[in-house]
This record gives C-alpha cells, structure tokens and sequence, in this order.
C-alpha cells in the first residue's frame, strides 16, 4: 500500500510539472498579443491633449491667472 501512494504523487507531481511548463510556454508566447487597457487608455489621452482645437496652454508663474505668461 506504501508504493502505491509514492507512485501516485510521484504521477502527480511529474503531470502538475508538465502542466506549469506548457501553461508557462504558452503564456510567454502570447505576452505580445495581450490587449494592454493602462497602455490604449494613455495613447489616446495624449492623441486627445495634441489635437485639442482652439485653446493654447500657457504656463502661469506664481499660481497667477493674469499676471504673467510664458508663451
């Protein structure tokens, strides 16, 4: 009865071992193809601050609205 249990784990860990290979293989073959949300979020918050029609940024100095601008 002892060999029987020492056979089925030993099965057991060489069959979890194969599965955690052919899922990390598997994985890092399609890292690529993963659709990054973080990443398109910030791509098109730059695309909108580029293309925004009509206004000018200027930076105040002092936290003043009117006092002075730099162009």
């Amino acid at each position: 009865m002892d060999m029987y249990v020492v056979k089925t784990l030993a099965l057991t860990t060489v069959l979890l071992v194969v599965i955690y290979i052919f899922t990390f293989r598997r994985l890092r073959k399609n890292r690529d193809k993963k659709w990054d949300s973080v990443q398109d979020y910030r791509d098109r918050y730059v695309k909108r601050r580029e293309h925004r029609s009509g206004e000018t940024n200027y930076v105040t100095k002092y936290n003043s609205t009117e006092d002075y601008r730099e162009k």
